[in-house]
């Protein structure tokens, strides 16, 4: 058996396709535009472009995802904007309700009937707020929810805001002396100028009868003796006040001596020397008297307070409903009107005399937007539950003017905001810029979504 080799041929064979192979490999690169196809390419730089094109990948989708936050954030900007419109129509029914220039049965009872409808379309906005089937203001993404709970069976339900930490209240009634009793002091009374008489009958004088027994605080001032209208009277600087004197009958014999009784402040001695003394005699009368030290008796005046764990105190006036500290935090509604009686040292308007408020919190969980491609770049949102009651108006009264007062005072502010928490991505740590929304590093900036803020 023969075998017949053609080496020259077998060797051409052998580097066409070598050269078949690498012309392959070239238009291989020149078709996909990549210098790198396979792993025999090149192992590290596939590893490292592979790397990046995850990078670029995940970086697209985290740009998707940032477009949804904004459209999500924008939804709920929205739902805050119609409940503070909301708000400040509310308020405005209570500083008219404020007023007594509204009648009680029919114009009070109006305004209350739109205040409750407007409750009722915050209530709605929080639980109909929605994004993508997801809940955004019914306290489902809040950080934290606060509770207030009492059993006091006077009240309707009580409220605290976020700043309020865990723990019993109580809240204390007590009546105080707002005004001592005044004891009745008599006044003196003085000639601050002499008095000028002249008469048609001849020469008389006049003297002021000081007293030390004027009764009354309305006697109290500078009082000019005139005559006026052909009559003569006494009139106070400061009140206008006027007393009509009284000239009474002849105190002598002879007739030439008259007394003019001026009502509780003295009185007027004409004397006369030699001719008699009547009302007509009189062309001038002039003099000034001065009353002071008079006091009117005056019953002690007290008014009962609510007070907050021994410290914030509050007025409460009759018809009141709603009690509602301030600075500690935490508002009340009884379900009677209280009734406070500013002549009694003691108040038993409601039983039991005291109230006890404990507070709870919830821990709740945030939005998070994963806004990078790695692990950790996301951005953490809280939206705090916007519902009438987590705003402290639940069941708020405005049918008489106390209440109505007190809702009036109460900050309009929305408790909702979106605080986005420092990102974590490597390339981001400076902090927020508050002006113009952006996390900044020297290295790069990275936008955040538009945050939403009322106030």
């Amino acid at each position: 058996m023969r075998i017949n080799n053609n080496i020259t041929a077998i060797n051409a064979h052998r580097n066409y396709g070598v050269n078949s192979q690498s012309i392959g490999q070239n238009v291989e690169k020149l078709s996909s535009g990549y210098r790198i196809n396979r792993a025999g390419d090149d192992a590290a730089g596939l590893a490292i472009s592979e790397k990046m094109r995850a990078q670029i990948r995940g970086l697209q989708m985290a740009s998707k995802n940032s477009q949804d936050a904004i459209s999500l954030v924008q939804t709920a900007e929205g739902a805050l904007q119609s409940a503070h419109n909301i708000l400040q129509r509310m308020r405005e029914l209570a500083v008219q309700s404020s007023s007594d220039t509204n009648e009680t049965t029919i114009d009070r009872n109006a305004l209350q009937q739109e205040f409750n409808q407007l409750l009722r379309e915050i209530n709605d906005t929080a639980s109909k707020t929605k994004f993508n089937d997801q809940s955004l203001i019914d306290g489902t993404f809040a950080k934290s929810i606060t509770t207030a709970v009492t059993t006091h069976t006077g009240v309707n339900f009580a409220w605290a805001d976020d700043r309020i930490q865990v723990g019993l209240n109580t809240i204390t009634f007590r009546t105080i002396l707002s005004q001592a009793d005044v004891a009745v002091s008599t006044g003196k009374s003085v000639a601050s100028a002499s008095f000028n008489v002249s008469s048609t009958m001849g020469p008389v004088t006049a003297v002021f009868d000081e007293s030390d027994d004027v009764t009354g605080e309305k006697f109290n001032g500078v009082w000019n003796v005139i005559i006026s209208g052909g009559r003569l009277v006494a009139e106070n600087q400061r009140t206008g006040k006027r007393i009509d004197a009284e000239l009474q009958a002849l105190s002598s014999a002879t007739g030439y001596t008259a007394t003019i009784n001026l009502g509780g402040i003295g009185q007027i001695i004409i004397k006369s020397n030699n001719i008699p003394i009547n009302s007509d005699s009189f062309v001038n009368l002039t003099g000034q008297i001065a009353v002071s030290g008079a006091i009117d008796r005056r019953e002690p005046v007290y008014k009962t307070v609510a007070e907050l764990n021994g410290g914030e105190q509050i007025v409460v006036e009759t018809g009141q409903t709603t009690l509602n500290f301030k600075n500690g935090g935490i508002s009340v509604q009884l379900k009677d009107a209280l009734i406070a009686d500013s002549t009694k040292s003691s108040f038993n308007a409601i039983t039991p005399s005291f109230i006890e408020v404990d507070i709870g919190k919830t821990t709740g969980k945030a939005l998070v937007i994963q806004s990078g491609a790695n692990e950790g770049d996301n951005i953490a949102l809280n939206l705090a539950k916007l519902d009438a009651y987590s705003l402290g108006i639940q069941g708020a009264n405005i049918s008489n003017r106390m209440d109505a007062s007190v809702q009036s005072r109460r900050s309009t502010r929305l408790s909702t905001s979106f605080q986005p928490s420092a990102p974590r991505s490597e390339h981001c740590r400076t902090g927020w810029n508050t002006r113009f929304r952006t996390w900044t590093s020297g290295r790069k900036t990275c936008r955040q979504p538009k945050a939403a803020y009322a106030t």
